[in-house]
């Protein structure tokens, strides 16, 4: 099932069934976001996708939290980590819908996630652009690791530029797990500017201490990106072979759940965390 809105000047098509995921995002016919194809049934093909309960890797799948410890699954294209949370892998509802707004719910039972979560995106058209809410709510008796994201694919060619600001970037191991924060410039400084040809492959990194800020710039125009203050990362990915980019808005690095206290939030019992995301696009 799809659904389609429309206002403004811009469509957006909705993949419920598929992890809640947007199919097409278009301006007066240019795609904003990369395109999934027809009848799609990978989220990883889509434009985009939330990301929830938790942002990118566990190492292993494994953590632990107040003297419980779980153990995660891995899909095979990722093992040994698990990857993305879960409410991409789970169909969504239809909440409601208007011919510019739509909201979508789904709520996870217990399970290798020890925690009963429930979660609602509203997406809205306007005059701008594309604006995304996201919110989880823990339903359990206990606190739970409560990280968000969004997980939008930008088409983005060899001579596609990339901007923001950041204070650091999250240098990896060979198993793709941070291990210390560095400057920009040790692995690549967006604030450059720099073409998305060359680093092709190399990047696939939490930036953190982004302005909330960051634009794509081509040939076609400019697509530009803001976030929420409480998204306090920006994880970037540059795919080898590829003609579209990650940009995606986190509360937290990858494998924050194993790091030190306070890098990764909890929720409480009853307790919801927001986070939002806007996307516009424009002429050079």
């Amino acid at each position: 099932m799809t659904l389609i809105l429309e206002g403004h000047g811009w469509m957006l098509e909705l993949c419920p069934d598929t992890g809640g995921s947007i199919g097409a995002l278009r301006k007066g016919g240019r795609d904003v976001l990369r395109p999934a194809p027809p009848s799609v049934r990978n989220p990883l093909q889509t434009g985009c996708f939330p990301l929830l309960p938790f942002a990118n890797r566990i190492d292993g799948g494994r953590f632990s939290l107040d003297g419980r410890d779980v153990a995660l699954p891995a899909l095979p294209d990722f093992s040994p980590h698990a990857l993305h949370g879960e409410a991409w892998l789970m169909p969504w509802l239809v909440e409601s819908r208007s011919a510019d707004t739509a909201c979508l719910v789904c709520r996870h039972e217990a399970g290798a996630w020890p925690w009963i979560w429930s979660a609602r995106q509203r997406f809205s058209l306007s005059g701008s652009g594309l604006r995304i809410e996201l919110a989880l709510t823990n339903e359990s008796g206990t606190s739970m690791p409560a990280g968000l994201g969004f997980h939008p694919y930008f088409p983005a060619g060899p001579d596609a530029r990339i901007h923001f600001i950041a204070r650091s970037v999250w240098l990896t191991d060979a198993r793709e797990i941070p291990v210390r924060a560095a400057e920009p410039e040790a692995l690549v400084d967006w604030s450059e500017a720099p073409a998305v040809g060359p680093v092709r492959g190399l990047v696939d990194h939490c930036y953190d201490g982004w302005t909330g800020e960051a634009r794509i710039e081509d040939a076609d125009g400019v697509v530009q990106i803001a976030a929420s203050p409480v998204c306090a990362g920006l994880h970037v990915f540059t795919p080898s072979g590829q003609d579209y980019v990650c940009l995606e808005p986190v509360t937290h690095r990858p494998d924050a759940v194993n790091g030190a206290p306070g890098d990764m939030p909890v929720l409480g019992p009853g307790e919801t965390a927001e986070i939002w995301m806007t996307v516009t696009a424009g002429r050079m």
